[in-house]
């Protein structure tokens, strides 16, 4: 039996079975550095599958990481006493909003050359 065999038969066989998948395999490839995507199938178009279902997934990761912030910039600004501390503490979750974008930028960059070299 290769590799590929469980990926092979159960990606496109239904939404559920193939997210789950997905997901194990992506959860395995984020969590453990030994664990490669070689190790899932060696067929192109499975790779090619989870790198995109894991771009997905980190974009998704991302604009949530966002939107807490944005949630708490707003929730913040309510509870706060003075005008000084709100600004000092807006100006920071500024900055690290910032550098998420940036990040996540740059993330897509090196994602999107990966799926390049897989198609």
């Amino acid at each position: 039996m290769s590799r590929s065999y469980i990926l092979n038969n159960d990606i496109g066989s239904s939404s559920e079975v193939t997210e789950n998948i997905l997901d194990f395999a992506i959860f395995l490839l984020r969590y453990y550095e030994s664990v490669d995507y070689e190790d899932f199938s060696d067929l192109a178009t499975i790779i090619g599958k989870i790198k995109r279902a894991e771009l997905h997934r980190v974009w998704i990761d991302i604009e949530e990481m966002i939107g807490r912030l944005d949630g708490f910039d707003n929730t913040s600004k309510q509870n706060l006493v003075t005008d000084e501390f709100w600004n000092e503490n807006n100006s920071c979750f500024r900055k690290i909003r910032q550098k998420l974008l940036e990040k996540s930028f740059l993330i897509w960059i090196k994602l999107r050359k990966m799926l390049k070299l897989v198609n």
